[in-house]
């Protein structure tokens, strides 16, 4: 049943991306409905072997608490530059969206580092 379901769901998505001319790269783990046989003339399946997952989660998770800590310490700085007696900051969502954008150029060039790491340990 969930093999159907799974095929049916691509097979729309596949005729809706056949009127808009656009190609698509679906990139499936962790997947019950792991088919080989799915012939999509917009859309290019690939399952990914169940070990993927423990690769590249620790990566992940490096990542985020990057810029975590790159946020935290703008906000910090944010928050003494603009505490004059008060005790509540107020950080408009633009500051948040500029803060956010200036962390992660911060963990860029250690993200790709990291790749790196993982390209060279996998082989």
């Amino acid at each position: 049943m969930i093999v159907k379901i799974f095929k049916n769901r691509l097979n729309d998505w596949d005729k809706a991306l056949y009127k808009t001319s656009w190609k698509n790269l679906r990139l499936i783990h962790i997947c019950l409905a792991n088919s080989k046989s799915l012939t999509l003339g917009n859309i290019e399946v690939v399952f990914l072997p169940p070990n993927v997952t423990a690769t590249f989660q620790p990566m992940n998770q490096e990542i985020i608490r990057c810029l975590k800590v790159h946020y935290n310490q703008q906000f910090l700085v944010k928050s003494i530059r603009t505490a004059d007696d008060n005790l509540l900051v107020k950080v408009a969502v633009l500051d948040s969206i500029m803060m956010l954008i200036n962390a992660w150029r911060q963990v860029y060039y250690k993200i790709s580092l990291m790749k790196t790491n993982c390209h060279l340990l996998n082989g």
